[in-house]
């Protein structure tokens, strides 16, 4: 059982967290101080830079430790199918009901690929890989004529596909429906699945 110091320990770096995580998605990394962490979590300066030295890796921990996969992954990892085609839409329907209606993923992303350009994508990446691998491995053995593809490659795709259907949803949401840019999760799996061009007819025979 641990004791007193190090479960205070452990509360004030969850408050840290807690604060930081919410100043990081209002007003971005580089405008957050380790001044306004420390008022928001209720502790003084120093008790922050005694749990992370630096601000950038308060950041890491929120990246982290409030990224949606946390909750993505394991509902994934539940996609049902007998076919490729059943597995990737229950893939997908579960991937969306998992994020529900938070944003905080999208916030998430872009603050790390415009404040970070990106650089620790990847140690969230090593994070997610074998989990990610293990579901598309499950997707191999689906019925279903499937192209050879590496799973690495399966993955980045979906969720390629996933995410342009979540940003392009919020977007279309936001300008009403005489946009025109409504369209079903259902509908981007088929493209996903089919492409965009309809099937050649065979040529006539002679």
């Amino acid at each position: 059982m641990p004791n007193k110091h190090a479960q205070k320990s452990e509360a004030s770096r969850a408050r840290i967290v807690d604060a930081a995580h919410d100043l990081f998605l209002a007003q971005g990394y580089h405008a957050t101080s380790m001044r306004q962490i420390a008022a928001q979590a209720e502790l003084t300066t120093g008790g922050v830079y005694a749990q992370f030295p630096a601000k950038q890796e308060i950041w890491v921990a929120v990246f982290l430790e409030r990224h949606p996969y946390l909750t993505v992954l394991p509902e994934l990892a539940k996609a049902r199918g007998e076919t490729v085609e059943e597995f990737i839409g229950d893939a997908a329907r579960r991937m969306l009901q998992g994020l529900g209606e938070d944003v905080d993923l999208m916030k998430l992303m872009f603050i790390e690929v415009i404040e970070f350009q990106g650089r620790h994508m990847e140690l969230l990446f090593s994070r997610m890989a074998p989990n990610v691998v293990a579901i598309f491995g499950q997707l191999m053995q689906r019925r279903g004529s499937l192209r050879h593809v590496s799973p690495a490659a399966l993955a980045r795709s979906f969720f390629g596909l996933f995410f342009s259907y979540y940003i392009t949803q919020i977007f279309a949401a936001s300008v009403a429906d005489q946009s025109g840019l409504s369209a079903t999760l259902d509908e981007f799996v088929d493209i996903y699945l089919h492409g965009i061009l309809a099937p050649t007819p065979p040529p006539e025979a002679a």
